[in-house]
Order: structure tokens, then C-alpha cells, then sequence
């Protein structure tokens, strides 16, 4: 939403993705910004793939595998899944509360980050209320 023109940073976020495909912070970059961009299909497709592989990825560790799945929901809320987006959402918000939970392990930015995502999805997929886990939506 911050961006006019979205398409010059898109086009570079592709080639550097493309350049490292098996860097955890490119590929989870590449995404949000297709969503962001408009192209619902295309981050569908992307968000899906990294979450296939999101184990063989390098550097993974250093990154919550929420973000992805939290980008994931919102991908298949804007594409009309309601079945799908619960489902992921429910998966997302599961690994959300384990990172929450444990604020040893978490860094501010990244629980700062989680929660910025919790939000934008409470704001923008429709149908939360049938999540399992949607409690965290009330008290985060």
C-alpha cells in the first residue's frame, strides 16, 4: 500500500529471489510483495511453494516460519478460500502463540513483526471468526 508504482521493486525482488532460491529471506520476501502488488495468483502460487519447502531453505532458522503463513492466509482470503484461509490461518496463529510464548527466544522486532501481521490479517480476511485459534485475536 506505500508504494505507487510497485512494479520496479518487484521486478528486483524477483531477480534477487531467482539469483538465491534457496535463501529463506528472499523467497518470504517475494510473496507479500506479489500480494502486495496485485498479483493474488502469483503470491498464491510462491507462498505455496516456500511452504513446501520451507525446511531445505537457508537461514530459515533465523526467521518465523508464521510470517510466510500469516502472507499465506491473506493470499487465499483475497482469492475467495475461506476453507483454505482457515486452515492456514489456524496453522499461522499456532505457530504465532509458540513464538509468542516464549519471549527467550523471540527478538523484539520479530514479535513486533508478528504482531503487526496478526493485525493487518484481523483487519483484512473477512471470515476469522470461524478460525480455531481466533482467540488470539482478542487478547494479542
Amino acid at each position: 500500500d506505500g508504494f505507487d508504482e510497485p512494479e520496479p521493486l518487484l521486478a528486483r525482488i524477483e531477480s534477487l529471489a531467482a539469483e538465491a532460491p534457496n535463501s529463506a529471506q528472499l523467497q518470504s520476501n517475494l510473496g507479500p510483495m506479489l500480494l502486495r502488488a496485485g498479483r493474488v495468483s502469483e503470491a498464491l502460487d510462491q507462498l505455496k511453494a516456500l511452504e513446501a519447502r520451507w525446511d531445505e531453505l537457508e537461514g530459515q532458522e533465523l526467521m518465523s516460519q508464521a510470517y510466510p503463513l500469516l502472507f499465506l492466509a491473506l493470499a487465499q482470503s483475497a482469492a475467495q478460500q475461506p476453507a483454505a484461509t482457515h486452515e492456514t490461518l489456524g496453522r499461522a496463529l499456532t505457530l504465532v502463540n509458540s513464538e509468542l510464548d516464549d519471549p527467550s527466544s523471540l527478538a523484539w522486532n520479530r514479535k513486533l513483526t508478528l504482531e503487526l501481521l496478526i493485525k493487518e490479517a484481523r483487519a483484512l480476511i473477512t471470515d476469522v471468526s470461524r478460525a480455531p485459534t481466533g482467540a488470539i485475536f482478542d487478547k494479542r
